[in-house]
């Protein structure tokens, strides 16, 4: 396999994970379902007021952030090899336009809530590798959660799974089980023949 493009999940990947998750939920009233299923299915002023909720919470996020061990390495090596790089979010495209400006990080695509289904769906992989200019076959899909894994394995793609602490139970779905995104380096060394 060649690698010439690499996809990045965004919050807790390329990013610190600094975002509450069940406060966010218990905000919107959210059960076990993910929150933008369960709120694509609301209607009229639930749906409004949840939308709110979450644009609110992404603003503060994007404003909070701060980047992951190993960013600037990695985004460094992928320019020198040539490797095209691209970010698949669930955020809105403001929020990931805030986070981005604010580290000076530039990329070839960008694939946010708005521009494709979510992830887990295939269909923001495959839409991004045809940005690349590539194939799902030739990109890499880096994410820490278990829809990033299944969004790559979905559409071809190999896939990295970027672990914060204790490793979860989907873990073997992944190709890969790195905890920096410095160790990304060699895997894609290694798949590159280097």
């Amino acid at each position: 396999m060649t690698v010439s493009g690499v996809i990045f999940d965004l919050d807790g990947t390329l990013t610190v994970p600094n975002l509450d998750f069940d406060l966010l939920r218990e905000k919107i009233g959210v059960g076990p379902e993910p929150v933008l299923e369960h709120i694509e299915g609301l209607e009229g002023e639930a749906a409004g007021h949840a939308w709110r909720i979450l644009e609110a919470w992404e603003a503060q996020g994007a404003q909070e952030a701060s980047l992951a061990d190993g960013v600037h390495e990695c985004m460094d090596y992928l320019e020198a090899e040539g490797i095209r790089k691209a970010v698949l979010t669930r955020n809105s495209r403001q929020s990931t336009d805030i986070v981005l400006g604010r580290f000076g990080l530039s990329f070839d695509a960008i694939v946010a809530r708005e521009d494709a289904a979510p992830k887990p769906s295939p269909e923001p992989v495959l839409l991004l590798s045809r940005k690349l200019e590539t194939t799902a076959g030739e990109v890499v899909m880096v994410g820490d959660y278990l829809f990033d894994v299944q969004a790559g394995n979905r559409a071809g793609a190999r896939t990295v799974l970027l672990v914060h602490g204790e490793v979860p139970d989907y873990a073997g779905q992944a190709d890969y089980v790195i905890s920096s995104l410095r160790e990304l380096i060699p895997i894609l060394e290694g798949l590159n023949g280097g």
